[in-house]
């Protein structure tokens, strides 16, 4: 919850308003002043952006309250705000009726138009990608559009601009969703990145950790290897210096959701999970809004998650 003060005058007219929302941001906008309060969800300028605007009824300060009604606070999660006086509304003139003549013959009306399809153009580059963790470049180019989301592997989805890329970096085969709005009706697009299955090679430990060992046996318990990154080169893979350190990582069986364990990244953005046995996981970075699914089959794995480089919020002056 963020909070903000705004210098208001009587009878004057002002807006407040979020825009430039980051992912997995939802504001709700409440604007307090004297005894009135104006409240705003998806008003806003921008997909699942707020506004308000309003009348100060004497000189004093409005009281800002902004809320992410996803519940997911971050580095990540960051929008801008603007707030400050606008002109008044322009009054409806009232137009005084004519004389009633006598009725001519109606006129059938012309047939209403059909609101035109958005036209859409999708892609993935590369299809395939050489290894987990690889990254490839969502492109999207929509015209005649009122909304347009993007949709992740997880579920989540967040508003985009007609157009646009986003680099995505999957450890298994992913699919993409692109869903767009229109007047002339919705349509969902598709595409999908191949992932070769990931080899049964582990991934170095950090200094300090043991060599050697037995071959893990399929089905038995073995190391989950999990990287954190900012691919900051933009060379689309994880380089050592651009591990994201000090990151509590969860793991989660499904068999047992009670069981929760937690280790936080080291120096290189990596933690290891070891003796896990087989089975299906979920990896949690909370405060960064990530959620990965793991297919985890007792043998040596390491899981890449990218993190997209920061967008900080404005300050407000």
């Amino acid at each position: 919850m963020d909070r903000a003060r705004l210098y208001v005058k009587a009878g004057r007219w002002y807006q407040v308003q979020t825009f430039d929302l980051g992912p997995l941001v939802d504001t709700a906008l409440t604007v307090e002043v004297g005894d009135a309060v104006y409240e705003d969800d998806d008003g806003g300028p921008e997909p699942l952006a707020s506004q308000v605007r309003f009348q100060a009824p004497a000189d004093g300060e409005a009281i800002l309250t902004i809320v992410n009604r996803q519940a997911i606070y971050g580095p990540g999660q960051s929008y801008r705000l603007t707030a400050g006086e606008v002109a008044a509304p322009t009054a409806t003139p009232t137009i005084t009726p004519l004389p009633t003549n006598t009725p001519k013959p109606t006129r059938e009306p012309p047939p209403t138009a059909t609101p035109a399809k958005p036209i859409i153009n999708f892609s993935v580059t590369p299809e395939q990608v050489a290894r987990p963790g690889a990254c490839a470049t969502l492109a999207w180019m929509v015209d005649r559009a009122s909304e347009v989301f993007l949709v992740l592997p997880n579920g989540n989805q967040e508003g985009v601009e007609g157009r646009g890329e986003r680099q995505v970096c999957p450890t298994e085969t992913s699919e993409y969703l692109l869903k767009v709005n229109a007047p002339g009706g919705g349509e969902t697009v598709r595409v999908q990145v191949a992932v070769p299955l990931p080899t049964q090679t582990p991934t170095p430990k950090p200094a300090g950790g043991g060599s050697g060992g037995s071959k893990p046996k399929p089905g038995g318990k073995a190391t989950l290897h999990i990287v954190v990154f900012v691919d900051n080169n933009g060379n689309g893979v994880y380089d050592p210096d651009e591990g994201v350190s000090g990151a509590p990582v969860y793991l989660r069986s499904q068999a047992r959701p009670d069981r929760l364990t937690v280790q936080p990244t080291d120096a290189q953005g990596q933690v290891h999970f070891e003796k896990t046995p087989a089975g299906a996981y979920a990896v949690l970075i909370p405060h960064l809004g990530r959620a990965e699914a793991v297919n985890f089959r007792g043998e040596e794995l390491t899981i890449y998650i990218l993190i997209p480089a920061l967008r900080l919020p404005s300050r407000l002056p």
